[in-house]
């Protein structure tokens, strides 16, 4: 052997490893997706790549062309009968596991690394008779990728024994095949790919009985290896799947084994374990397992224990009217959908975490359905519900969005009172009864079917309205009893409007449309209007309020993004301070506006409107040069005023100019404290 080196090695054998080795590489470089590919579930189909030309076939049809690989896609072109050459890209990505690939979407083996059309291989088929008897040879041998010649189709054949009778299910991997869960017989009539070693599966021809409870005194046979669960779901009309509150159904022997997987050669009993419990129409059980429930027609009422450490219930469907104890969902930490019917809402009052229900019916919403559910993030009205009650939504207020199906025509009043959603109509202008009666959200549309907005329609909503398509002609009394918002521009449509129509609102500024033909009396009656913009014909004088014809006019400003003044820097009056909840409020000493500075000011009567729910202590700077009597008669916590003036100007400029009449408090006793420390208590009967 040395010798042989020493004369051949740096001559031949050096070179010829050079070579291979060189071979190996440039194989491994080029070889990319070659080989052949069969769909792991059909194997008539098969893909045949090599370096730049590949195959693709399907039973006996076979289409060839050329293709590029472009990272995660092949882009294949090949010849079309009557259409010429066509490209189309085709998906291919490696999955895990050895060999195997997803092309466009279906599982493919890769069972050679060379193409098809290269590959001189056999195929061995070992077949081995599982305790019957073969009447043809035990071993095939089949051309890769070809299929078995009918004149070698196996045959084989398996003796009675005991009695027992068995007749073939097919060809299996391993002896208990066809019993074991998740098997399927091998097809033989497919092409066949790889070495494989098959057993004969034999049924047990022998009847058994299958009983249980469920399925009364009903016959139910089966055989050894049938799929018990599928000769019980036949039994008892089921359909594919489990029905509505079943969880699972168990078998047991003689003994009391449960059994899984096939069956066995003996008698069974079948055992329903339901998800639920349901005696007597009231829902007493559910199985904490349950992700998502459907309440079934028959239950009308759930119990307090019904769902009791039901943690991984997600949403619920209540579609009929059922009544709840108290508690029953205690334990649904994460239960936070709900499909509700229009007169089954009580429920979602029961369910603290829920965040989106979906209410569904064909005719109306119960009155006031959801009311205080101010727990719930999104509404939705199903299609199908005409008619939404009076306070349906009321007090939803931490509710987000409210979504209106195009189905719904009249909305009732206080529907949406106490809600800041935005309401979301796929049809608003369907609509011919809405109110937007205490509605506390940006925008408040009209709708294109509302002619007049009736008593209350606005009563404390504080949503900007948009006229939208509406042809509103008439504003009626009380319409915008106090209102909230401080602008509002009329359409050109309105013609009339009736008496205090805008009574005690925080309106601040109102313009009129070209259209108005009537002014009623005492329209802005207790409203803190100061400015109306007037393109109508009515003359200024029936309005009762200032009036300008040009909104360049307007005598209005914001300060410190809380109190509205109105005037000019010489004559400036404290006109509203916006709502809010503080306790305390102090008024500016002085402020830029009206081209000036202004460090003078009276207090009109109304000022203080919805803050005088909250305010305790009013703090006055000493450029204060009038409050108006009725100022803080509102103010039903107001206990303290301070005053950064003297006590003298207080009791001679601001008290005793009206007449020796004094301010009106709500409260008995109010405390004025002066800038030396002085104070003085008013007592008011």
């Amino acid at each position: 052997m040395k010798a042989f080196l020493k004369k051949w090695g740096l001559k031949a054998v050096l070179p010829a490893a050079l070579i291979l080795t060189a071979l190996i590489i440039a194989l491994v470089f080029l070889c990319g997706i070659r080989g052949v590919y069969v769909n792991v579930n059909n194997p008539n189909e098969f893909y045949s790549f090599g370096v730049t030309k590949f195959s693709y076939a399907l039973d006996s049809e076979e289409t060839h062309g050329k293709y590029k690989k472009k990272g995660a896609t092949l882009e294949t072109t090949y010849d079309v009968p009557m259409f010429g050459e066509m490209t189309v890209p085709v998906q291919f990505k490696k999955l895990d596991g050895n060999g195997y690939v997803e092309i466009d979407g279906s599982e493919y083996e890769r069972v050679s690394i060379i193409r098809k059309e290269h590959v001189l291989k056999k195929v061995k088929i070992t077949l081995n008779p599982n305790g019957g008897v073969l009447e043809s040879p035990s071993e095939l041998t089949v051309k890769f990728g070809g299929k078995i010649p009918g004149k070698d189709y196996p045959k084989v054949r398996k003796e009675a024994e005991n009695g027992n009778e068995y007749a073939l299910v097919g060809w299996y991997y391993t002896p208990q095949g066809f019993k074991e869960e998740g098997q399927k017989a091998y097809d033989l009539n497919a092409r066949q790919w790889k070495d494989v070693t098959l057993y004969a599966n034999w049924q047990n021809l022998t009847e058994y009985e299958m009983t249980g409870e469920a399925l009364g005194a009903a016959t139910v046979t089966f055989r050894e290896g049938d799929n018990l669960l599928s000769v019980f779901k036949s039994a008892m009309g089921w359909g594919d799947g489990l029905p509505a509150g079943v969880k699972e159904v168990k078998f047991f022997d003689e003994n009391e084994k449960e059994i899984t997987g096939s069956a066995p050669a003996r008698n069974v009993t079948a055992e329903i374990v339901y998800d639920v419990t349901i005696e007597k129409g009231t829902l007493t059980y559910v199985n904490p397992e349950m992700v998502s429930y459907v309440v079934p027609r028959e239950v009308n009422r759930i119990s307090a224990s019904a769902f009791e450490g039901c943690t991984a219930l997600e949403s619920i469907t209540v579609n009929y009217g059922v009544t709840v104890e108290e508690g029953a969902f205690e334990d649904c930490i994460n239960l936070v959908t709900a499909t509700v019917d229009g007169f089954s809402c009580e429920i979602v009052k029961e369910i603290p975490t829920l965040r989106e229900v979906t209410v569904t019916g064909s005719g109306r919403t119960d009155y006031n359905a959801l009311r205080d559910c101010a727990h719930l993030k999104k509404i939705t009205v199903a299609e199908g519900i005409k008619t939404i009650s009076s306070g349906t939504f009321q007090n939803c207020s931490g509710a987000e969005t409210i979504i209106i199906p195009a189905s719904v025509t009249v909305i009732g009043g206080d529907a949406f009172s106490g809600c800041s959603a935005e309401i979301i109509f796929e049809d608003i202008d369907v609509i011919t009864e809405i109110s937007y009666r205490g509605y506390k959200g940006k925008t408040a549309v009209v709708p294109a079917g509302v002619t007049v907005i009736t008593r209350e329609m606005f009563y404390e909503c504080t949503a900007e309205v948009d006229w939208g398509n509406s042809q509103v002609t008439e504003i009626g009394t009380h319409a915008f009893y106090k209102y909230g918002g401080f602008f509002l521009t009329l359409p050109d449509s309105v013609e009339e409007i009736d008496d205090q129509a805008f009574y005690d609102s925080s309106l601040i500024r109102v313009t009129f449309g070209s259209g108005l033909k009537t002014v009623g009396e005492k329209v802005f009656l207790h409203s803190t209007v100061a400015e109306v913009y007037n393109r109508s014909s009515v003359p200024s004088s029936e309005i009762g309020v200032y009036s300008y014809t040009d909104p360049k006019d307007t005598r209005l400003a914001l300060v410190e993004d809380k109190f509205w003044f109105y005037g000019t820097s010489s004559n400036a009056r404290l006109w509203l301070v916006l709502p809010g909840e503080e306790t305390e409020i102090t008024l500016p000493e002085e402020f830029t506006a009206f081209g000036g500075t202004v460090t003078e000011y009276s207090i009109y009567m109304y000022a203080f409107g919805a803050v005088c729910k909250t305010v305790e202590k009013v703090n006055l700077p000493a450029g204060i040069t009038g409050i108006d009597i009725q100022t803080f008669e509102y103010c039903e916590e107001l206990t303290d005023l301070t005053f950064a003036g003297e006590k003298d100007y207080w009791k001679e400029n601001l008290i005793e100019n009206y007449n020796g009449q004094m301010l009106r408090f709500y409260r008995s006793k109010v405390t004025v404290t002066f800038a030396d420390g002085s104070h003085i208590n008013y007592t008011f009967s």
